[in-house]
């Protein structure tokens, strides 16, 4: 958890932002250690954070390591474009049991453009999509 970021990367959210019909205003909220962003979305209203992980591979560590201010409804960015998961499948499932996604820009935008439930559902879709390539890769691997 950190502010080791370059400055292009937050510029670019800024900016995304910024163009986003869906977002009435956004401001960052002040911390010493790391990137958080209060937006409030008009269609529908609703009011969430963003924390922007500079992590390279974001683990179950980094996850249970957030900042106090993630919670249920919020979003964790990771925002280097060579950004990965460790353990993705089981990080997706303990994140989304506390209400709380996570993922790259095209996540990130799937996830403003839709209601909390929407933005739910297509996570779920999206984790059971993974399970079922894992199931299908270990399958070819035992032939």
């Amino acid at each position: 958890m950190g502010k080791n970021l370059h400055y292009s990367i937050i510029n670019f959210i800024k900016e995304r932002l910024n163009e986003c019909d869906k977002i009435e205003t956004f401001n960052f909220i002040p911390n010493n250690n790391c990137y958080i962003i209060q937006v409030n979305r008009h269609t529908p209203f609703e009011t969430f954070n963003i924390y922007i992980s500079d992590e390279y591979r974001y683990t179950l560590t980094d996850y249970y390591n957030k900042p106090k201010d993630i919670k249920e409804g919020d979003f964790i960015y990771l925002a280097r474009p060579e950004a990965n998961f460790s353990n993705e499948i089981e990080l997706l499932e303990i994140s989304l049991s506390e209400g709380i996604y996570i993922g790259k820009f095209a996540r990130l935008l799937n996830f403003i453009n839709r209601t909390f439930d929407d933005a739910n559902k297509s996570a779920i879709a999206y984790l059971n999509k993974l399970k079922e390539e894992e199931k299908n890769k270990n399958y070819r691997n035992q032939y």
